[in-house]
């Protein structure tokens, strides 16, 4: 599984076209192969940051959403309502297996 986890920070009076964008690209994305998450959640004490959380089947899954519409979309908007770079983490699962016994 794929975790992805990002921070925007919405330009000032941006937050409320941000937030659309957000649930535009939410809508599109869950529906598509191998997402088994995609939320956003907003800042309980900043009003202009939100959060995203991902999870993906696999490496496969989540390329497949990148070069999608949905994503392309998202990104486009991106530039006129993000005020500073998104902060990314992409993140492998760690399992039971994983774990020394």
């Amino acid at each position: 599984m794929i975790v992805i986890n990002v921070t925007f920070v919405a330009k000032p009076g941006c937050a409320e076209a941000f937030r659309t964008a957000m649930l535009d690209a939410m809508k599109g994305s869950r529906q598509e192969d191998g997402c088994i998450e995609y939320r956003y959640s907003a800042d309980l004490v900043d009003p202009n940051t939100f959060y995203l959380l991902e999870l993906w089947r696999d490496e496969a899954a989540f390329i497949g959403h990148i070069k999608g519409e949905p994503f392309a979309r998202f990104i486009g908007q991106m530039q006129e309502l993000v005020d500073v770079p998104s902060s990314d983490r992409y993140i492998g699962e760690l399992t039971t297996y994983d774990l020394p016994r």
